[in-house]
């Protein structure tokens, strides 16, 4: 039997394709693994990507955009991604907007300070 350059272009594909085959199986025996080794509900006040999308009402390419840029804060356990509820209500109250109200007691009150001399 003559092998051909047709033939050992084949044989090549297929060694290929078997290996890109292991390696997903590989990364999914890794992930179930993890899975196992970490409670199933670590503790109620981590949430995973999905969960901190739908507190945040962005999308989950959105979330890891921000995480990436180091604006929300994270934690990284394995190729796992949590958050925690205390620390995605603390940013979101960061940007809080001061009501009409509040706006109008806190030029009251540097109003009385700086009549007052200023804080003493």
């Amino acid at each position: 039997m003559e092998i051909t350059i047709d033939m050992v272009i084949k044989f090549v594909v297929q060694m290929y394709v078997r290996s890109e085959r292991a390696d997903s199986r590989l990364e999914r025996i890794e992930d179930l693994l993890l899975e196992r080794s970490m409670p199933k509900k670590i503790d109620s006040d981590l949430l995973n990507v999905q969960e901190a999308s739908q507190i945040l009402n962005l999308s989950v390419s959105t979330i890891y955009s921000k995480v990436c840029r180091k604006e929300l804060p994270s934690f990284k356990r394995g190729k796992k991604l949590f958050f925690s509820r205390i620390e995605l209500t603390a940013f979101v109250k960061e940007g809080r907007r001061l009501t009409n109200a509040e706006i109008g007691q806190n030029a009251v009150m540097k109003a009385a300070t700086a009549m007052n001399g200023g804080a003493k």
